[in-house]
């Protein structure tokens, strides 16, 4: 049977441009072929010795009783069911599949693949590649750790964050500021009031009503592994009478409606709501040596 036209086609051109170039050889270009050879084949055996790349679901490596992460000890019944060692010590060692027993004998060869594995950190902005078992370690001391908006359901690093809240919610009560320098802050309906600092940082000056008056409080945004520290003072002057009160804050990476438990009281016998202003002074406590 005949070739379809196309293959002749192809194979003519093939022995035309052998011909020429076997006519018309030019030692640079014999060079320069030659290094391309050579390191395209370097780089093969790169890619050889760092591994190989592969795709694969990440379900095939959770345990099939409690859906989370395989880690070593892994263990097999005589019919090949894993699971992982806290189920099998929950299963009194019995494998719920077949109900042999579970516990006395290791799948070493999926330990060998699991420890073997790397992982590239699914926080956006992060290039890190780790260890498949140093996972859960990274992602608590990624600085990319992700965020959450106390407005709506946006997530995202810190300065994503702050540029979310700046472009989506202005009609919100937004302010920024500076640190170490008082600023006023007047208050409205809203349960809270979000700072931003100079270096993208987020705070929320909340405000909960009581049946005294009204608490108010100061909490900061940033990554769960950040060590962030800062101190604020709140004041409240309606003369004659003036209210302070200078704490720690607290951090948090996402803010679910919980007020701190220490927070500034202002008797609303003394301060009138219609008119009340706050003066607000964050410092970070590792911005001196």
């Amino acid at each position: 049977m005949e070739k379809p036209s196309f293959y002749r086609t192809k194979n003519k051109s093939i022995k035309k441009r052998n011909k020429v170039t076997e006519t018309n050889k030019d030692p640079n270009q014999e060079d320069m072929l030659k290094y391309k050879e050579v390191a395209s084949q370097e780089k093969e055996n790169e890619e050889v010795s760092r591994g190989i790349l592969v795709l694969i679901k990440a379900d095939v490596f959770h345990c099939p009783i409690c859906c989370h992460a395989l880690d070593p000890p892994i263990h097999q019944c005589q019919n090949g069911h894993v699971m992982c060692s806290k189920c099998c010590v929950n299963l009194n060692g019995k494998c719920p599949s077949c109900s042999e027993i579970i516990g006395l004998i290791r799948c070493l060869t999926l330990e060998k693949i699991i420890e073997s594995m790397e992982i590239s950190c699914s926080n956006a902005g992060c290039d890190a590649i780790v260890s498949y078992l140093d996972r859960a370690s990274h992602q608590k001391s990624c600085i990319y750790a992700q965020c959450f908006c106390p407005l709506c359901s946006f997530q995202g690093c810190m300065s994503s964050l702050s540029q979310h809240v700046a472009d989506n919610h202005k009609k919100s009560a937004v302010q920024l500021f500076s640190y170490e320098s008082c600023f006023d802050v007047r208050v409205t309906d809203h349960e809270l009031n979000i700072l931003i600092a100079p270096d993208n940082r987020l705070f929320l000056l909340l405000i909960k009503d009581v049946a005294e008056g009204v608490a108010f409080s100061v909490i900061g945004i940033c990554p769960a592994a950040e060590d962030y520290k800062f101190t604020y003072k709140l004041s409240v002057y309606n003369h004659p009478n003036y209210i302070e009160l200078r704490s720690s804050g607290s951090m948090t990476c996402e803010w679910k409606g919980v007020h701190p438990k220490t927070f500034l009281l202002v008797p609303a016998d003394a301060f009138p709501c219609h008119k009340l202003q706050v003066c607000v002074t964050i410092t970070k406590k590792n911005m001196r040596p």
